[in-house]
C-alpha cells in the first residue's frame, strides 16, 4: 500500500476553518482498475488529504490526474459544508505533494507546451501584451471564455472543458478550443477582418 499526502490551504488566509473529524472515503476507479481511500483533514485552514492506494506510479499522468480530481473534490466538499453554514466565501488550493517515500515537493505545475505552441496571435512583449490585455478586459464574454480555458487545465470539474477527464476526445476538444480562442484574438486584433487561408487553415475532422 502506497500513501500520499496532498497538502494545501483554504483561502483567504483570514478565514480559519477547522473540521473536527477526518472523513474517510473509499472510492473505486473501475476504468483504471484500482480502489483508493481518501482521508480528509482540515485544521486551522491547513488541508491534508491522505491517499492510500495499492500502487502509485509517479510517471503515470492519468493516475495522478484522477487522484488529484478526487482529492480536490473531497477537500472542497468538506470546506464548502463549513463555508455554507458560516456564510464564508472560500477557495481550496494545493501547494505540496508528499510522495510514498516521504519526499515533499511543490505541487506539480500544470503545463501544456503543446497548447502554448497554438498561441500564434500575440507574444508577451510590451505593446503586444497591452493590446491583447485591453481586448480581454473590454469584452466580458471574451474574458470569461479565456478564464474558462485556463480553469479547464487547472481545476478539475470547474470549466466546461474538463481536461482532467483524460482521453483523446477531451484532449482534441481542448486543442481545438485553444485554436479557436487564438483565432478570435487574431480576428479582434485585425479589427474584425476575415481570417484567410493559408495563415488560418480550416479546422477539419
Amino acid at each position: 500500500m502506497d500513501i500520499l499526502h496532498f497538502v494545501g490551504k483554504v483561502l483567504p488566509s483570514s478565514i480559519n476553518i477547522t473540521i473536527g473529524f477526518r472523513p474517510e472515503i473509499n472510492w473505486k476507479e473501475p476504468e483504471l482498475g484500482y480502489e483508493a481511500m481518501y482521508v480528509v483533514a482540515v485544521q486551522d485552514s491547513n488541508i491534508d488529504v491522505e491517499v492510500r492506494i495499492p500502487q502509485f506510479d509517479a510517471n503515470d499522468p492519468v493516475l495522478f490526474s484522477r487522484l488529484y480530481a478526487r482529492v480536490f473534490d473531497m477537500a472542497r466538499a468538506a470546506v464548502d459544508v463549513v463555508a455554507f453554514s458560516m456564510g464564508y466565501g472560500t477557495s481550496v488550493v494545493f501547494t505540496e505533494l508528499v510522495l510514498p517515500n516521504g519526499h515533499r515537493q511543490p505541487f506539480p505545475p500544470v503545463v501544456h507546451p503543446e497548447l502554448a505552441a497554438l498561441c500564434t496571435s500575440y507574444s508577451l512583449e510590451g505593446a503586444k501584451f497591452d493590446e491583447v490585455y485591453s481586448l480581454a478586459i473590454s469584452d466580458y464574454q471574451h474574458f470569461m471564455a479565456l478564464r474558462d480555458l485556463i480553469e479547464a487545465i487547472t481545476i478539475p470539474h470547474i470549466a466546461p472543458i474538463r481536461s482532467f477527464i483524460v482521453g483523446p476526445t477531451v484532449n482534441e476538444t481542448l486543442r481545438r478550443t485553444w485554436i479557436i480562442m487564438d483565432r478570435l484574438i487574431a480576428y479582434k486584433k485585425a479589427d474584425r477582418a476575415p481570417l484567410v487561408h493559408p495563415t488560418f487553415p480550416r479546422l477539419t475532422e
